[in-house]
């Protein structure tokens, strides 16, 4: 894509965000572990409903060692009400994986995927938010439906 192209679709995007973006805890700061926390919780799960998850969650497993090291039953009690309990058993496989690698997260997409549980979609989002990637720049980017519709709408 061109730099005019480019700068045409994101702008419009900024502008959107900057006008109605919501507070929310997992914008606070570009961690790894929260930002992929929080891809894991939001998906298929409303908004909403995951802003009480995450506080508590973080106060029971601050860290990817803490997720590591929680028994099955704490993490699936922690887990309780978000449904699709397979998500919390691969994110602690995931939090093990990082643990082993002393807490250091991939550097690459490529990197991210290689995680258990960790698709396109949620690789993508680490890479941009907390890596700065460049990687996260293409077809795996978080740049969804959602933002594809905005984009439109600004079009028209």
């Amino acid at each position: 894509m061109d730099t005019q192209r480019l700068s045409q679709t994101v702008q419009p995007l900024l502008d959107w965000f900057q006008a109605h973006a919501r507070t929310l805890p997992w914008r606070a700061d570009r961690e790894p572990y929260h930002v992929w926390l929080s891809e894991i919780m939001l998906q298929q799960t409303r908004v909403e409903a995951v802003r009480g998850y995450y506080a508590r969650f973080l106060a029971a497993a601050p860290d990817v060692f803490a997720l590591a090291a929680l028994p099955e039953a704490q993490l699936l009690k922690l887990w309780e009400g978000l449904g699709y309990y397979n998500r919390a058993r691969k994110a602690q496989e995931c939090a093990r994986v990082i643990a082993a690698r002393g807490g250091v997260w991939p550097d690459t997409v490529e990197g991210l995927l290689a995680l258990p549980g960790i698709g396109p979609y949620t690789a993508g989002a680490i890479a941009s938010v907390s890596l700065y990637t460049s990687d996260a720049a293409d077809e795996r980017s978080s740049v969804d439906l959602g933002g594809r519709r905005i984009i439109k709408k600004k079009k028209k």
